[in-house]
């Protein structure tokens, strides 16, 4: 179950002043094991999907292994560029509900402080031509700590025979041993252990955004 902890509501969400410029392909990954899906193939995936679909603020999405934001970063710029194209009343609100239905877990620390910091200054760089009030920041970053999560998800390690540990079997059939075992030990220093989330119970907050942007949320199984 994943749980919304203290250690994922103490990071300083921050404005980047500009859209963000996601990670290509595994060049900031230290360990060359880490692959960061391109913007063409998460186009082609959201096209696959249906960009209306996709784009419909009231639609749910999960990012269970989100790195940086690759995906939740393009589906809420989608989505904030259509309420633009539709000159829709009570956008601010309508913005914040289209967040809200937005969630993410990563197992690395360093990435899901990226991937905050990405979205919120995604948020910002279309909110701010509508003179938000400090309420609608205060809001987004709450929502923001509770969706966007530093958890575990893609693990299974009771199968995991080689040694492979924190990062997987799959990953472990291509390191030598020491090189694994040294892997992981750092990595596991780096992670300081997240929270773990069982593939079959999983539980977020449920937003509720008034036109005033007066809230009410519920925790509840989402997926």
């Amino acid at each position: 179950m994943a749980k919304i902890v203290e250690e994922n509501l103490n990071y300083e969400i921050e404005d980047l002043g500009s859209l963000p410029k996601l990670l290509s392909v595994g060049k900031e990954d230290e360990f060359n094991t880490q692959i960061f899906t391109p913007e063409f193939i998460v186009n082609n995936m959201i096209k696959l999907i249906g960009e209306d679909y996709v784009a419909d603020v009231t639609k749910t999405v999960l990012e269970p292994a989100s790195g940086d934001g690759a995906f939740t970063v393009r589906i809420l710029k989608l989505r904030l560029e259509h309420l633009i194209g539709l000159k829709t009343e009570n956008f601010l609100q309508k913005t914040l509900i289209a967040l809200s239905t937005i969630y993410s877990i990563e197992m690395d620390k360093g990435l899901i402080k990226k991937q905050r910091n990405n979205i919120y200054s995604t948020l910002v760089y279309y909110a701010k031509a509508y003179n938000p009030e400090e309420n609608y920041f205060s809001l987004a970053k709450k929502i923001i700590s509770a969706n966007f999560i530093w958890g575990k998800t893609n693990i299974d390690e009771s199968k995991n025979e080689d040694g492979g540990g924190f990062l997987g079997h799959s990953v472990g059939n291509y390191l030598s041993d020491d090189k694994k075992e040294r892997q992981n030990k750092t990595l596991m220093e780096k992670m300081n252990e997240p929270i773990k989330v069982s593939n079959n119970q999983i539980k977020f907050f449920v937003w509720e955004i008034n036109p005033d942007l007066s809230y009410y949320c519920r925790e509840e199984e989402v997926f």
